[in-house]
């Protein structure tokens, strides 16, 4: 049996509901804040696919008019469009890695945690990164970065601190999920 900080004894199953609560109070922040990104990129995307009409109406007009620097004008409108689209695609692979889906980075197709290769270019597919205790790894792209910075390496989304995946044994060193009751190595019980 121990106190809490109200000096009540609680005992063990008390302290781990506790841990498990906050550990779930957490996971639902994050994914509360995940979801408000992932809603955020689909409204872009909506919002940039709704302007699509407006170039397609001004390349029909200069095509059938013909009015002068036309193709200048078409171009323009085009270029216009493949940037749109491109960011809608880039919307589209953000909200995967929010998801936690992923995929090839070569012909984006999407794989399950274990793929080593992808089945349908043979790109092999690097493992997720995992954190350590000097690092975070990036919510949108999972890219890990030192636990100082505030923005990813790689996709420059703001960094939101996470609670460690892991934890140390303090008899032997070992490191160990988070949620570990007890030292694979030494059998030491954690609290």
């Amino acid at each position: 049996m121990q106190k809490d900080m109200a000096g009540e004894a609680t005992t063990e199953e008390d302290m781990e509901n506790k841990t498990a609560g906050e550990k779930a109070v957490q996971e639902a922040g994050q994914s509360a804040e995940n979801a408000a990104q992932i809603a955020a990129l689909e409204e872009e995307s909506e919002k940039l696919k709704d302007s699509f009409g407006s170039l397609y109406t001004e390349i029909g007009r200069n095509f059938y008019e013909k009015p002068d620097g036309y193709e200048l004008e078409i171009a323009a409108a085009v270029q216009k469009l493949n940037e749109m689209n491109g960011r809608i695609h880039e919307n589209y692979l953000s909200t995967l890695r929010l998801k936690g889906i992923r995929y090839c980075p070569n012909c984006e197709n999407i794989v399950d945690n274990e793929t080593v290769f992808c089945g349908d270019c043979g790109t092999r597919i690097d493992p997720p990164e995992e954190a350590d205790e000097q690092s975070v790894l990036c919510g949108c792209c999972g890219a890990k970065n030192d636990k100082d910075k505030h923005f990813c390496i790689k996709c420059g989304q703001k960094l939101v601190a996470q609670k460690a995946v892991f934890q140390r044994c303090p008899s032997c060193g070992m490191s160990l999920p988070a949620d570990a009751r007890f030292c694979e190595e030494c059998g030491t019980k954690l609290v």
